[in-house]
């Protein structure tokens, strides 16, 4: 929705090249990015956190600062740095919510394929 209103020089260049990426090369590195990320942030750093705080939102919220702080390159553009703060906060939930790191890593692994082909198949393009 957020492509919808958003010019696109406001959408990070990351986003636009590796559309142009076969359809097995995106499999592959959008799965690599979601387990990695999610065996980070949601299977290690969000339960050492809830270890020390004992309270999920602000574990989530801190798990979630700390998602957003590893994509630099969306500092230049941070109207991107909201595609990334909402999903982890979500991951964060569903994690806690089903306590099954499988299910993030899907919900992650989902959400970055389905905006990826929308725009590699021009489903819905960038606002000029």
């Amino acid at each position: 929705m957020l492509a919808l209103v958003t010019p696109s020089r406001f959408v990070d260049d990351t986003n636009k090249t590796y559309q142009n990426y076969s359809v097995g090369k995106l499999l592959t590195f959008l799965m690599t990015g979601a387990v990695f990320e999610e065996l980070l942030f949601r299977g290690i750093l969000q339960n050492v956190l809830f270890l020390v705080f004992n309270n999920e939102w602000l574990t989530i919220m801190i798990t979630t600062l700390a998602f957003v702080a590893i994509h630099i390159q969306y500092y230049k553009k941070p109207i991107m740095l909201l595609n990334i703060t909402i999903p982890g906060l979500v991951f964060g939930w569903v994690y806690f919510e089903t306590a099954n790191l499988i299910v993030p890593i899907v919900v992650h692994f989902l959400a970055n394929l389905g905006m990826t082909l929308i725009f590699k198949y021009k489903w819905l393009k960038l606002k000029e």
